[in-house]
């Protein structure tokens, strides 16, 4: 005698008569249809987390490191930019002042140089003496000195011509006589010499 079959739609039947409930989990699939597992998945989010957190950490320390050593470079030209300034204005406040004493310490220079016999002229002429040290002093004191110019050979960045002498004691171009002395402060020319210059006489030319 043929064996019957059971249904496959109908239940499994405990021994006692109890029904017996299979619940089957299928796995998660992502995108492309793979499947993958909750706790691989969470580890993998995990490692990308821990990943990524120090790479952004360190491009933003980065980053405020350029912004740092820009803004300490800008900071430095500033300060730079303004000592030279500010020595410019000190400077150039520092040469009117020295112009004008130059004009009294010339005067000076004229009375010392002049001689009118007079009883009284030599202390006179000490006295002038003593104030033209004085001057002459504090001009040294503050960086302004005198430089020569006679026998040198003309330069219109230190000498100023105010007349030509026909000489054959001196070369064409160099500084005869000087009518005024030049100055510098430091290395700046304060005032140009007034001077004369050599030229050859006329036979010679």
């Amino acid at each position: 005698m043929s064996k019957k079959h059971p249904d496959k739609n109908t239940d499994f039947d405990k021994a006692d008569g109890e029904e017996i409930e299979v619940e089957i989990k299928m796995p998660e699939s992502d995108a492309d249809g793979e499947e993958v597992d909750g706790d691989s998945t969470a580890e993998i989010e995990g490692e990308q987390l821990t990943e990524e957190a120090p790479k952004s950490l360190e491009e933003q320390l980065r980053l405020k490191e350029d912004q740092y050593l820009r803004l300490a470079a800008e900071f430095d030209n500033f300060r730079k930019r303004n000592a030279r300034q500010f020595a410019q204005i000190i400077e150039s406040s520092q040469a009117d002042i020295y112009t004008e004493l130059l004009t009294v310490l010339d005067n000076f220079r004229r009375a010392l140089e002049a001689d009118n016999g007079a009883a009284d002229f030599e202390s006179f002429r000490k006295g002038v003496e003593l104030i033209y040290s004085q001057l002459n002093d504090f001009l040294k004191k503050n960086n302004v000195e005198p430089f020569d110019s006679v026998g040198k050979k003309f330069d219109p960045n230190v000498h100023e011509a105010m007349m030509t002498v026909q000489t054959d004691d001196h070369k064409e171009d160099t500084v005869v006589k000087e009518f005024e002395k030049g100055y510098k402060l430091r290395d700046r020319i304060l005032r140009h010499a007034r001077v004369s210059v050599a030229k050859p006489s006329d036979e010679n030319q």
